[in-house]
């Protein structure tokens, strides 16, 4: 067997190395076959991802004083007074920054004060947060070797 196979390699008892032999070499008016193996073709798409309805804004952290929050991403904030169903602040934040509530000093945004305290005894709050971001699916196929 390995004889034959080098055989073949060399050009000698096939069709010059193609891996054919000699009687069955397809005859000049005849068009050789093609390989049957099909080749991988690299295809990719990206598409944003679609909501049917919106989602209803739940707050990520609320309670009474004192309140400190980590955002985890960038995107807006909203302080809102639980107790009146007032919004005393809102302000656009990056990600890891604290936000504190305080009934002595207020509200605020890493260094910037977004209420001067002190604040009403005994109310609670809500703090939301909206990314705005957009989601994206990507796929992609492409061929083994590449």
């Amino acid at each position: 067997m390995i004889a034959l196979l080098a055989a073949c390699t060399q050009g000698s008892g096939c069709a010059a190395g193609t891996g054919v032999r000699d009687d069955e070499q397809p005859s000049k008016d005849q068009a050789p076959s093609e390989p049957a193996v099909p080749v991988a073709q690299d295809r990719s798409y990206s598409a944003p991802v679609m909501v049917d309805k919106p989602i209803p804004p739940k707050p990520v952290r609320d309670g009474t004083p004192p309140i400190v929050y980590l955002l985890p991403s960038d995107g807006a904030l909203r302080v809102v007074n639980k107790t009146t169903g007032q919004e005393i602040a809102a302000a656009a934040a990056q990600s890891r920054s604290i936000l504190r509530i305080d009934d002595m000093t207020g509200v605020t945004l890493g260094q910037q004060t977004l209420v001067k305290g002190p604040l009403p005894p005994g109310h609670e709050y809500e703090i939301y947060q909206s990314t705005g971001a957009e989601n994206t699916v990507r796929h992609g196929v492409s061929s083994p070797g590449r």
